[in-house]
């Protein structure tokens, strides 16, 4: 078992990566569940798969007090949604020193990482990802949210999980596409902090496709060790964390203006990113050779290099205005500044340049 710590001022935490639940479980899990009450929140494929078999353990170690499953899927990260999880809290008789468990993915941790800071004015809970993107950057830092029809997780709080547990193995269950998509994080972390790192996944490319253990271990342990990092310099993204931003703004204006149900967050990430170094090269700021070399390795992952829909560019850059990443008016965009591994945030940037980078991977 592998543990990172997440150095904050006030709740720092553990993340705790391993090939496989046991340890994980009886070293961790369970010593932090003693003489609570628990609540487990997932979502209705991730439950399918474990939750039988994960609710009679927590029978066994806890006062399991009940779950509420969700329809899978980023559409159900909305108030109804948040309303039917926290009133069915309040029916489990959950008090403040409960602790809510999130199985699953970025949806499932968004919402129960929310639920869980507002219940009670805020309560204890466990981040128990089980794709790659939630494990490798929404289940670690704290962000919880919901998304309303005018903009991805405008609602929300930062909320301090108590721990992360990562086993790997989970990803054996998780559809190619759901793999892929938690990959735009991954490389996302190369492009923005690891130059090294980037050309890790490019040469290990085989076997993290493949799964193997180690490989994947090792990757998830980078990333997590990369964003823990800038997490514990910068809990509330006052500055330095803005830079995990990149592909994001971009990104979530796609999702956005296409109703949340089309790409997989990953994938508009990952078609941020290319929109987002276009950018750059339309600012002199880096070499065209840079993103060439970006959208390969999306490619090899069987990511979306072009949005392949009718889609008005227009509309997504109206859409960023609605962004967390807005400040008085005006867009901050997150661009690679001369290599892989250098960034810079700037804003003020002339529309015709935005429109232009977007227009480049319709």
């Amino acid at each position: 078992m592998k543990k990172l710590r997440v150095k904050l001022k006030e709740n720092p935490y553990d993340i705790c990566i391993s090939e496989n639940s046991e340890g994980l479980f009886s070293k961790i899990l369970a010593p932090a569940l003693k003489e609570k009450k628990v609540f487990l929140v997932s979502d209705s494929n991730v439950y399918e798969i474990y939750g039988k078999s994960f609710s009679e353990y927590l029978k066994s170690v806890s006062y399991f007090s009940g779950d509420y499953i969700f329809q899978a899927g980023e559409t159900s990260k909305n108030f109804h949604t948040f309303e039917c999880l926290v009133r069915s809290m309040v029916h489990a008789g959950l008090d403040r020193k409960s602790i809510v468990l999130a199985l699953g993915g970025g949806v499932c941790g968004d919402i129960a990482g929310f639920a869980a800071s507002t219940y009670m004015r805020g309560i204890d809970y466990i981040q128990l990802p089980t794709t790659l993107l939630s494990m490798v950057d929404s289940s670690v830092g704290g962000k919880t949210a919901i998304d309303i029809p005018e903009g991805k997780n405008l609602i929300g709080a930062f909320h301090q999980p108590k721990s992360v547990l990562i086993d790997v193995s989970k990803l054996n269950s998780l559809p190619e596409r759901e793999f892929s998509a938690g990959m735009a994080e991954v490389i996302k972390y190369g492009m923005i902090l690891d130059k090294d790192f980037f050309y890790f996944i490019k040469q290990n490319a085989g076997k993290i496709k493949d799964k193997s253990g180690k490989a994947l271990t090792e990757l998830i342990s980078r990333s997590c060790f990369l964003k823990a990092a800038v997490v514990s310099e910068d809990e509330k993204e006052e500055s330095l964390r803005a830079i995990l931003n990149f592909g994001h703004t971009f990104g979530h204006s796609l999702e956005m203006v296409s109703s949340f149900n089309t790409f997989l967050h990953g994938e508009a990430v990952a078609l941020g990113m290319l929109m987002a170094c276009e950018l750059g090269v339309n600012l002199e700021l880096v070499k065209k050779d840079i993103t060439i070399e970006l959208e390969n390795l999306l490619k090899e992952f069987h990511l979306p290099v072009r949005i392949g829909m009718n889609i008005d560019p227009e509309n997504i850059y109206q859409a960023m205005f609605a962004d967390k990443k807005t400040k008085s008016g005006k867009i901050n965009f997150v661009v690679p500044e001369r290599d892989i591994g250098k960034i810079r945030i700037i804003s003020g940037i002339p529309k015709d340049a935005v429109i232009r980078a977007i227009e480049a991977y319709l």
